[in-house]
């Protein structure tokens, strides 16, 4: 657990078991051929920039923090649909990061579910079951 640890100047070019992205994308979230599907909600933990447009087709931006030992930073945070069902009582919305928008892509070292990007884009809100 590196949670609260400074990593800023840790050489962790031979350390064993720490969570790769790569593997976790590709073993928690579905795919297409236009990118990585993932889930969002709006307002529940944080209030949404005013920038923001939540319609389906827009797409949503944030300067993201690309440190993986902070679990929750800036970006557009989004998770999977498992995670957005159990941890939220709001809207889920179905949302789209496109191959293109990768090294916008944060996956935190102790994510539980949820990821961090700098560009999503809105499908469609989908239905609670």
């Amino acid at each position: 657990n590196l949670m609260g640890a400074d990593l800023s100047e840790a050489d962790l070019s031979q350390v064993k078991g720490l969570l790769n992205p790569i593997d976790y994308i590709k073993e928690h979230f579905k795919t297409t051929s236009d990118g990585i599907i993932c889930y969002k909600t709006f307002g529940e933990h944080y209030q949404s920039p005013s920038n923001w447009i939540i319609s389906p087709g827009s797409v949503i931006e944030e300067v993201v923090n690309y440190l993986p030992n902070c679990d929750c930073a800036s970006g557009v945070n989004v998770a999977t649909l498992d995670w957005a069902k159990k941890q939220t009582s709001g809207e889920i919305w179905k949302c789209l990061i496109r191959w293109e928008w990768l090294p916008g892509i944060v996956v935190p070292y102790n994510t539980d579910g949820k990821i961090r990007a700098a560009r999503v884009q809105l499908i469609e809100k989908i239905e609670r079951s």
